[in-house]
């Protein structure tokens, strides 16, 4: 949907999407079908004309989608041994429960600036996104071990651009600044269940091993060109 709020100067847009399916994958462990999955998403922008010269743009948006089927169709575990007989076509046997939820979030601005001799462009960022992923990690409908992970990342973004103003002269150019930092944090601990020793036998029933890596990321660039049109 598009809303002009002001007529050539305040404009609003809208969109969103929404998804759902039902599952064709049964599970011999509980009867569900755990392929079904459901999604939803949103985004708004908002640009603002300031004056002739002058724009701002805004946009938000957010998304997640809910899936209780992130393994495959296994037809064996991880170690080679699976279950007591393979799986027929379109079927599993997982007895825990699987789910792989993803969620994310933005925000953007830019502000493009004409000025007598060159334009100004500001480009501001910041996404946030996060993964709850719970996997039957010996594939098969013995209570073997499990996987809980958690994955959460965190960007920004600014970049600051000066360019030639747009004309037919034979020379131009552009110069800018960019900074990128991004934060990801996870959890992925190992639940090992009762009949973990036939598949990991160096785990006991009750055993939790846990791993809880960070990653801290940052780049910085000066960039620029120059052009010159032959005649």
């Amino acid at each position: 949907a598009d809303l002009p709020l002001i007529d050539q100067r305040l404009l609003f847009r809208v969109s969103g999407n929404l998804a759902r399916a039902d599952g064709v994958v049964r599970n011999l462990a509980d009867g569900r079908y755990p392929d079904a999955y459901k999604e939803a998403g949103l985004r708004a922008r908002l640009q603002w004309r300031l004056s002739p010269t002058l724009r701002a743009d805004f946009s938000a948006d957010t998304a997640s989608r809910d899936d209780d089927f992130p393994t495959g169709e296994a037809f064996s575990s991880s170690d080679g041994r699976g279950p007591d007989a393979n799986p027929t076509p379109y079927t599993v046997a997982l007895d825990a429960p699987q789910h792989d939820d993803l969620r994310s979030q933005g925000l953007a601005a830019s502000l493009q600036w004409q000025l007598p001799l060159a334009t100004l462009t500001s480009i501001s960022s910041w996404r946030e996104a996060q993964r709850h992923w719970l996997v039957d990690l010996d594939y098969s409908a013995a209570d073997g071990a499990q996987v809980d992970f958690v994955d959460r990342y965190q960007r920004w973004s600014q970049e600051l651009r000066l360019s030639s103003p747009a004309s037919d002269a034979a020379l131009s150019w552009l110069g800018g600044f960019y900074a990128f930092r991004q934060i990801a944090d996870s959890e992925r601990p190992l639940e090992a269940g009762d009949d973990v020793a036939a598949f990991i036998p160096t785990l006991a029933p009750g055993d939790r091993l846990s791993a809880l890596p960070r990653l801290d990321t940052r780049s910085y660039a000066l960039f620029g060109s120059l052009g010159y049109r032959l005649r």
